[in-house]
């Protein structure tokens, strides 16, 4: 087969392939757009974690730091993994896994989470802590405070799969809707970023 016969061949196959390999061409492009602004979709929501997963070190330092100042380990033991049982008048409380371990501590809260619950009291799961934790003082801490208490416990805390006890609290006593009217009675809400949404 010279030259000339080659390119007839070529040119041949192309006019062969008819319409249906234009379609396809076209739903590769389709297909290839479409995955690129999917990507942009995806990263404009997942931003937020990709900046977590790089944080400051100096506002994990900070955070380190506030956390030492109140105390955190005292209720929630050295490596915050929680478990000490406190008690009250009603019962045993025990206190809460707060390390970034995604079963059994605080590693699928969002920053909204972990801010209202610092200063509401209110967990994401909906129900209202018993107030051992005294989240009436913690509502007064600063956004920026509050971002690098969280900003620490996600990232400068090891993670610790540790299921935390129960309440030994009887029941009528256990009944949490109280405590929303004990939270209102306590303190004012808040003026800052998270009891406004």
């Amino acid at each position: 087969m010279n030259s000339k016969q080659a390119l007839h061949f070529v040119n041949k196959k192309k006019e062969s392939r008819g319409p249906f390999h234009h379609h396809a061409k076209r739903s590769k492009s389709f297909l290839v757009a479409f995955f690129q602004k999917s990507n942009c979709f995806l990263a404009f929501f997942l931003l937020p974690y990709v900046a977590l997963a790089q944080p400051d070190p100096a506002l994990v330092a900070q955070g380190k730091y506030l956390a030492r100042a109140g105390d955190c380990a005292a209720c929630h033991t050295s490596n915050f993994a929680g478990g000490l049982g406190i008690a009250s008048p009603i019962g045993t409380i025990f206190s809460s896994n707060i390390t970034p371990d995604q079963a059994t501590g605080i590693g699928t809260w969002s920053y909204d989470d972990f801010a209202r619950l610092m200063r509401t009291g209110k967990t994401k799961q909906g129900y209202i802590l018993y107030p051992a934790m005294p989240y009436p003082s913690y509502s007064r801490i600063t956004d920026a405070d509050m971002h690098a208490l969280y900003a620490y416990f996600m990232l400068g805390v090891p993670a610790v799969d540790q299921t935390v006890r129960r309440p030994q609290i009887p029941w009528p006593l256990s009944m949490r809707w109280p405590l929303h009217i004990w939270v209102v009675s306590q303190f004012e809400n808040p003026k800052n970023e998270t009891a406004q949404k």
